[in-house]
């Protein structure tokens, strides 16, 4: 192990000359001369909450109420969902506001030039502030479990009726020893 180390990144001898081979590093190893940890796609808030929504839940459902078999797991469990479509909702708003101002900041910078750009600009700027309040709508429906969380909950509440319903129909074939 050590030769095959000092053969990487030792000295090589080369027919008597002998040449330090260095090991590359991180900055030439990346693909925009940028540090590793930089090129890594990191996620936006959109495509969290698109997850979220996406995700399959009843699935998970399922398996909880298998699990877990009660009426207050369950309740647990959906004011958990409720509680992570919230930060999911709060995470794509704060994206958005910044967004915004970094369109207002934008706008500033033309000053008087280019109105037509200013223009699309402040089309884009209400744009995004209604999509905010849209966020706003949903956020306060999720209390109660309407708007776009209530398809989450439904079908969690679906598969965990589901897993419950199953775990109680196995116990009773059991115990009558059917199994």
């Amino acid at each position: 192990m050590k030769a095959l180390l000092k053969s990487l990144f030792g000295k090589r001898e080369n027919s008597g000359n002998t040449d330090t081979v260095l090991a590359p590093s991180s900055l030439e190893l990346s693909v925009n001369n940028l540090a590793p940890e930089e090129n890594l796609p990191k996620e936006n808030s959109f495509g969290c909450l698109k997850k979220f929504l996406d995700k399959d839940h009843y699935a998970d459902g399922l398996t909880q109420g298998y699990l877990f078999h009660s009426e207050s797991g369950m309740q647990l469990y959906i004011n958990d969902l409720k509680s992570r479509f919230r930060m999911e909702i709060n995470a794509l708003d704060e994206l958005i506001h910044d967004v915004i101002l970094s369109k207002k900041k934008k706008v500033i910078d033309l000053g008087g030039m280019m109105p037509n750009l200013k223009e699309q600009l402040n089309l884009e700027i209400a744009s995004d502030e209604e999509m905010r309040q849209d966020l706003k709508l949903q956020k306060e429906l999720s209390v109660d479990g309407e708007g776009w969380v209530a398809q989450v909950l439904y079908a969690f509440e679906k598969g965990y009726r589901k897993g419950m319903l199953d775990y109680l129909n196995i116990r009773e074939f059991s115990t009558r020893g059917i199994l």
